[in-house]
């Protein structure tokens, strides 16, 4: 699906649109949260929300990467984009682990 999805779109239009739902859930969850409306089964649907999302976004933004820097760049670019993602799955929990 994805790749259908990605050969028929322009990727910058695709990873702003796949931003534009993420923002849209993140406030959901802010709404349905603020209001004591969320249960265990919106959270879940929520989540699942943000995890479709996110497939979309990162072949969306990976496909910007070569558009972005010149030829004999190309390879530090993707390490740098690569390495930025990986400290980010690393540090972001950090805040919310009990000391």
């Amino acid at each position: 699906f994805r790749r259908v999805l990605f050969r028929s779109g322009d990727p910058q239009r695709m990873s702003l649109l796949s931003q534009m739902l993420a923002m849209s859930q993140a406030t959901a969850l802010f709404v349905l949260t603020w209001f004591g409306w969320l249960n265990i089964g919106g959270l879940v649907c929520l989540s699942v929300l943000r995890g479709s999302i996110a497939a979309i976004n990162q072949p969306a933004r990976m496909s910007l990467v070569p558009s972005l820097l010149p030829r004999d760049e190309l390879p530090s670019g993707i390490a740098f984009t690569s390495m930025l993602t990986n400290l980010a799955r690393c540090c972001r929990p950090a805040p919310t682990r009990p000391t």
